[in-house]
């Protein structure tokens, strides 16, 4: 399963040197109520259910500073050999956020791989990446001062086995130039695009149960009520 975006792109602002300012992370959340309510704690789901996941982005000081860009491989490893059948799927970049790909999962043994679709490298590696982004704030164009701001969405279905999965990420590193995790735009028509390279990945663990069976003593009643009905 495939996914395509709308293509978006970064007028060229003159900007003699882009300044590196503040700290960001992005953070990985879950909900199991089908995204009304989110947690980055450790949480606890029963096998053969779908989870809802997101990537966060924030960033501080705020400084009133909008989400610009980011580059990352995203990744769900089952811990110790649970999961080996687990499936990823509806994935989606938020509005107003776009981006120029198509998004498809690879699994690598215990793992499975979030990516751009042309990139068949083994998790961390290759020279594509997921890249949510938005143009600078403009006039009749969608966008977002949100901080933290969703940019990346996806569906879990867990399969029958019980036992931790790890959501986590890492960084784009091109081959060539330096690593750039989070961008952020602030002034009019973009004038003032900022880099935040000290940032923080944050992965989220889920511990998968098998449902507990109906207890004896609930059994032993019904079946009790039964042998009442009969006579």
């Amino acid at each position: 399963m495939a996914i395509k975006h709308l293509f978006i792109v970064f007028n060229a602002v003159a900007s003699p040197a882009l300044a590196q300012i503040g700290t960001a992370s992005l953070t990985w959340q879950a909900s199991l109520d089908g995204g009304e309510t989110w947690s980055s704690n450790e949480i606890q789901t029963l096998t053969g259910t779908s989870i809802r996941v997101r990537a966060l982005a924030s960033w501080s000081p705020d400084a009133g500073y909008s989400f610009a860009s980011s580059r990352f491989d995203a990744f769900v490893r089952g811990l110790f050999g649970a999961g080996s059948q687990d499936t990823v799927t509806e994935w989606s970049i938020p509005a107003p956020l776009l981006t120029v790909q198509t998004v498809v999962s690879a699994r690598f043994g215990d793992t499975i791989k979030i990516d751009d679709a042309r990139d068949s490298n083994p998790p961390g590696r290759g020279n594509y990446s997921l890249s949510p982004l938005q143009q600078f704030e403009q006039s009749g164009v969608p966008h977002t001062r949100a901080n933290p701001v969703a940019v990346f969405q996806y569906t879990l279905n867990l399969d029958q086995s019980a036992g931790v999965r790890e959501v986590s990420s890492a960084w784009f590193r091109p081959p060539v130039g330096a690593v750039v995790p989070i961008r952020l735009w602030r002034g009019p028509a973009g004038a003032d695009l900022q880099n935040v390279p000290a940032t923080t990945l944050v992965p989220l663990r889920i511990n998968v149960v098998v449902p507990a069976p109906a207890p004896t003593i609930v059994v032993a009643t019904g079946m009790a009520c039964m042998l009442r009905r009969r006579r």
